[in-house]
């Protein structure tokens, strides 16, 4: 299948830009692409090949996984969060 580039928002091959026509393996538009791309005609010239980018592997160590506990909250920091939090129930209290 071959698709016309609508949107830049999408992991396209290197180079690609809008309107230019990306050659899919696959008979329907994959996932991560729906919006950001319409059918092309079959006798279109592609300029690159669409390969989906791999999920990164959980059980490998090196992957781009990132832990829970390693994540930002919110405000940047937990502590600051839960007192923030402890204040405005405390005001909701004496009201």
């Amino acid at each position: 299948m071959k698709i016309i580039v609508k949107s830049l928002k999408a992991a396209w091959p290197e180079g690609v830009k809008l309107g230019d026509v990306v050659s899919v393996d696959s008979e329907v538009i994959p996932d991560s692409l729906v919006g950001k791309c319409s059918p092309a005609p079959d006798d279109a010239e592609s300029v690159a090949e669409y390969v989906p980018p791999a999920l990164p592997d959980p059980r490998d160590p090196g992957s781009a996984l990132v832990p829970l506990h390693t994540m930002p909250t919110a405000g940047g920091d937990a502590s600051a969060l839960a007192a923030a939090e402890q204040a405005a129930a405390a005001k909701g209290k004496k009201a």
